[in-house]
């Protein structure tokens, strides 16, 4: 009865709304205080370009806040929220004769056609570049690294480029972080993978560094992406990625939050139900060269953008010696806060 309350009859009143929208207002303020928010924001907007509903900040912005209403929010209610694009889960100590009478209410939930914008394409991938945000008095630097790649796949390419991704970023003994934290002590963690959902989207390499070893945390990344897309995974990295992985496997189901993301992404990506049965196979039978292939295609280090988010004074001589353009973004103008 409460699940049909919610979902069927929401209320949707001024004062809720009103609280809602000034807390939501707050947390946009409070991004320009946060280097990393910055950071991430500004990857999105040059990854997907302006225009792209993709390059918005995940939590909105001022502008765009301020100018929706509780009668916008009842219109998208009214014209979204459709059984023909949803889907349900159930987790629990329950059985399927249980709990559909319980749920029979759905029954009577009004289908409708539902259209989506179409989306302006992303950027063409050009020469690697840095995109410096300038943040006065920053302690750290916050870098983000990447370029468009591609659509998630649970038993295809990407999968198999995320096993490919363990050894150089994927994981805490990888190259990038042992470099980078352990040797040099430059961060408390840094590391790369790939960000593809339905959509295309990022092959990224990202973290929080030492202001005064900015360029040189980007001269050892760039060193270590590009050692391993030449010289491949040795024979004890590919050993140590099918144990670890292969263990990480067996924890990932255990929980009910677990069960419900495994049964969701099988109704959203239209998967087969032994698709993690595939997937184990996968990764028993990956050889080193195939992991090599995979590196040369899909580390491309010579068309990457670079976002610095930093203290322009105390960064930028070191990075005018890199072999990379410099653009400088405003911070109120260029990126979307």
């Amino acid at each position: 009865e409460l699940l049909e309350e919610v979902m069927m009859k929401p209320k949707f009143t001024t004062d809720d709304f009103n609280r809602l929208k000034n807390q939501q207002m707050e947390e946009i303020a409070n991004q320009v205080t946060d280097a990393g928010v910055l950071a991430t924001n500004a990857a999105r907007e040059v990854l997907y370009g302006k225009g792209h509903i993709m390059a918005i900040p995940a939590i909105g912005t001022a502008t765009t806040l301020e100018n929706v209403s509780l009668t916008d929010v009842q219109e998208f209610y009214d014209s979204r929220f459709v059984p023909n694009i949803g889907q349900m889960v159930v987790v629990g100590d329950v059985t399927q004769d249980e709990i559909l009478p319980k749920l029979a209410f759905m029954q009577s939930w009004e289908q409708k056609e539902v259209t989506y914008p179409v989306e302006p394409a992303t950027p063409a991938p050009g020469p690697t570049k840095i995109y410096l945000m300038d943040k006065k008095e920053a302690a750290q630097s916050e870098i983000r690294i990447g370029y468009m790649s591609m659509a998630r796949d649970f038993t295809g390419e990407y999968y198999k480029a995320g096993l490919m991704n363990f050894a150089v970023g994927g994981n805490f003994n990888s190259r990038i972080n042992l470099n980078l934290r352990e040797d040099k002590a430059w961060t408390y963690g840094t590391g790369s993978r790939f960000n593809g959902s339905r959509f295309p989207g990022a092959f990224g390499v990202g973290g929080s560094f030492k202001i005064s070893a900015t360029d040189s945390a980007l001269v050892e990344i760039f060193k270590e992406l590009n050692d391993y897309a030449d010289n491949g995974i040795t024979d004890e990295e590919l050993t140590f990625t099918k144990m670890a992985l292969g263990q990480q496997d067996a924890l990932k189901y255990e929980a009910g939050y677990q069960k419900a993301g495994f049964l969701a992404n099988i109704l959203r990506y239209d998967l087969d139900k032994n698709f993690t049965e595939v997937q184990a196979d996968m990764l028993k039978s990956i050889t080193k060269e195939e992991i090599n292939e995979l590196a040369k295609k899909h580390i491309k280090t010579d068309q990457m953008y670079i976002v610095i988010v930093a203290d322009k004074d105390v960064v930028m001589e070191g990075l005018s010696k890199l072999p990379y353009e410099i653009e400088v973004l405003n911070l109120s103008a260029d990126i979307a806060v």
